[in-house]
């Protein structure tokens, strides 16, 4: 699974808009979220800020860890 096959699977079941995520994100508009699931390559501050709004972490996204939650240790 790609980076933009996580990030729209990861957007999907948090029932979050492409709109929504690029708010999150600081973005204008959809339209960078669609450029990122269509493939265009990211910087690895975008994943993590990603990561981030997704509630994931980089590892997740980037295929290197099938952990997709963030765990906090107490």
């Amino acid at each position: 699974m790609t980076l933009g096959e996580r990030v729209k699977k990861l957007r999907h079941e948090l029932h979050m808009s492409q709109q929504e995520l690029a708010i999150r994100m600081g973005y204008s508009s959809g339209s960078s979220i669609n450029k990122i699931e269509k493939g265009r390559p990211v910087t690895q501050k975008i994943i993590v800020r990603l990561a981030d709004a997704l509630h994931t972490t980089p590892s997740y996204l980037m295929g290197w860890d099938d952990e997709k939650t963030v765990t906090v240790e107490v």
